[in-house]
Order: structure tokens, then sequence, then C-alpha cells
């Protein structure tokens, strides 16, 4: 027998809320799955760096994993605002190691207070933790506040990632040197004064270089050189021919 419930009935309050209640349940559980399969992707890290503070963050994943850095930027205990025109940089390299460090573009929140990078596998290249920075910079005013260390740990089936070590510069400071190895002013030749006299035409110049290469052979006289002259002898007289025609037919 079909039973009919009086209008009053219907609308009891036990029954609405159980029906509400189920609906409820269902929409979190499903919010619930969507969240999950939208961050299973990265792990998320976030924190808050002040302006007036030096206090590295210190983060450990797994090898493999995917980690997305977000730190919000703090002066005074108020949020940084970022201009229209900020640049980001992540910068990272072996904990302890000196040498240069890797870098690519990050991401700024502009007229918000976030600084955004991602440590990706590709980025890992097989080292147990990583010294990291997020720089910001505005026009010249550069801020290394964000920054922290990545501690990664052992995962099965990982490889690690083939980047190109970064090119060093090469510091004149850190380097001894007896002279400067670039030419200095004094070293240069000081240019002719044309106002005084004319430039060379083009075959005294060449006459000029071709004498700096083979300068001429000097000539010195027997006095200033100190060599006595070689003797003289006063041509023979008639008399003399005679006679040594004479002696030569005989």
């Amino acid at each position: 027998m079909k039973r009919h419930y009086p209008a009053s009935r219907k609308f009891a309050p036990g029954f609405l809320p159980r029906f509400s209640n189920g609906i409820v349940r269902h929409i979190s559980a499903a919010a619930a799955v969507v969240l999950l399969s939208f961050h299973a992707a990265a792990v998320e890290f976030r924190w808050v760096a002040s302006a007036q503070d030096i206090a590295p963050v210190d983060r450990a994943i797994y090898q493999g994993e995917t980690l997305d850095l977000t730190a919000t930027m703090t002066s005074y205990g108020r949020p940084v605002v970022f201009p229209d025109g900020a640049v980001a940089t992540f910068l990272w390299r072996p904990l302890g190691a000196d040498a240069p460090y890797f870098d690519k573009p990050a991401s700024v929140e502009i007229n918000g207070s976030r600084l955004m990078a991602r440590f990706t596998p590709d980025d890992d290249i097989g080292e147990s933790a990583y010294e990291f920075f997020i720089r910001a910079q505005v026009d010249s005013s550069v801020n290394y506040r964000a920054n922290g260390i990545i501690r990664t740990l052992d995962s099965p089936g990982f490889s690690p990632g083939t980047l190109t070590p970064p090119i060093p510069y090469l510091d004149f400071a850190a380097v001894a040197y007896t002279n400067a190895p670039w030419l200095l002013a004094s070293d240069l030749p000081e240019p002719p004064d044309l106002s005084t006299s004319p430039p060379p035409t083009p075959s005294q110049d060449w006459r000029r270089r071709s004498e700096a290469r083979c300068p001429p052979p000097r000539r010195t006289s027997a006095r200033s050189s100190g060599i006595p002259p070689p003797p003289t002898t006063p041509p023979p007289t008639r008399s003399q021919w005679r006679r040594a025609r004479r002696r030569y037919r005989t």
C-alpha cells in the first residue's frame, strides 16, 4: 500500500539535510580527486622570504620529482609589490661546489609579491643536494633573499639530467700577473703634430719604413775610422816606359 506523506512531512527537517549531505559528499570526493590529479605532477613548496633576513630554506624531494618553488617576498612584514618590468631568474648548483651556477628564467608576479621557479628532473644532474636562488631584478636593483637548499633522495629508475656546464668567467681580481695583459696609454706612440709638420707623402712614408727595416750602410772616412790611407804611386814617365820596353824586347 502506497504511503502518502502529509505536506507538512515532505520537507521534514531530517529529510532535506540527508539529501544535501549526500550531494556534498559526492562533490567533495570529486573535488579531491581533481585536486590530487592536478598536484600529482609536481611537489609544491611555499614560504615567506623577508627582505631583511638571510634565512635559506631546506626542502627534500625524491629524484625524478618536479618541485614548484613559490616565495612570497615581504619587507618589515608587508608584502613587496613587484612593478612592471621586474625579471626573475632561477639559479642552482651542487651544494658546496666552487662552480658557476646553472640558470633559467623564473616567474615573477607583476603587481604582486610572489617569485615562482620550477626544479625539474632535467635540472637534477645526480647530486645529493643543490643550493638555489630565485633572483629578482628591477632595473639595476637585485635581490637574492629567496634562496635555500634542495636535497634529493634516491628513487628507483631515475636517470640524471645531462646539462651543459655553464661557461666560467675569468676573474682578473683572482689572477696574479706582473704586467697588465692589455696595452696602456703609455705603450702607444704619440701621434705626430700635423700643425707644425705636414704629413709625409706616400713615397716618403715608404722610404722611411724601408730604412727602418733595413738601414743603409754608414759611410766612414779613413780619418774618422783611424785606418791609414793606402799608398799612392805616381804614374810612370816616358823614359821609364822606354826602359821597360827595351827590357821586354831583350
